[in-house]
């Protein structure tokens, strides 16, 4: 009877010690699959990130050379003969447009 109680002892630590190391080794997984998680979810943070900043990057760099293209295509038609004989026309309307007004002013006040 002894022989059969410490059969019972034996197999009865074997299986609290089975159980333990099941449960121990269930802590350990959770704990890696955690900290996977946590990694994956940096990993992607870190990629959208510099997604979005290479965007921006290339956004800017765009916005940059439209707002050249259009300073330089200013710069030529303020440039051109065309431009500065409107505008000679112009100063000249506005001349005329105010001596006029200057002498009705003059023959208002007679």
């Amino acid at each position: 009877q002894s022989t059969l109680m410490a059969k019972r002892e034996r197999a009865r630590r074997y299986e609290e010690a089975r159980r333990m190391r099941g449960q121990v080794q269930s802590e350990m997984d959770n704990k890696i699959l955690s900290r996977q998680q946590e990694e994956r979810r940096d990993r992607v943070k870190r990629e959208k990130n510099f997604i979005e900043e290479n965007i921006r990057l290339k956004w800017l760099w765009k916005k940059a050379q439209v707002e050249s293209d259009c300073l330089t295509s200013r710069k030529k038609r303020m440039n051109s003969y065309e431009y500065k004989n409107q505008s000679t026309k112009k100063e000249n309307e506005i001349r005329k447009f105010l001596s006029i007004s200057y002498e009705s002013a003059l023959n208002n006040d007679k």
